[in-house]
């Protein structure tokens, strides 16, 4: 996988720029063997009830990638910060002290 410099974050999306976030969503996917980050929080079959209202801004990968193919993202930034919103919510929803912690 190519680099992607920070330099290009805030460009629109060329050809080359969606090739290569797409990389980046793949690899994530290949890294997350548990599919944790896959697909949105089933948060009413995990019985997370606060979920909704913990996380506002839910993400996960196949819905970047979706946004991403059809062309919802216009600047690169705007996938990049999907992605760390990712991370970000569970660490929000997983933090410290929480009585969820390390359920996902």
């Amino acid at each position: 996988m190519q680099k992607m410099s920070l330099t290009d974050a805030d460009t629109t999306i060329s050809t080359e720029d969606f090739n290569k976030l797409n990389e980046i969503i793949i690899s994530l996917k290949l890294f997350d063997k548990q599919k944790n980050f896959h697909y949105p929080v089933d948060w009413k079959g995990l019985k997370l009830l606060d979920y909704p209202s913990v996380i506002t801004h839910p993400m996960d990968f196949s819905t970047i990638q979706n946004n991403l193919k059809e062309k919802k993202y216009q600047l690169v930034s705007e996938v990049l910060d999907h992605i760390q919103l990712v991370w970000d919510n569970c660490k929000t929803y997983n933090c410290e002290g929480s009585v969820n912690k390390n359920i996902i």
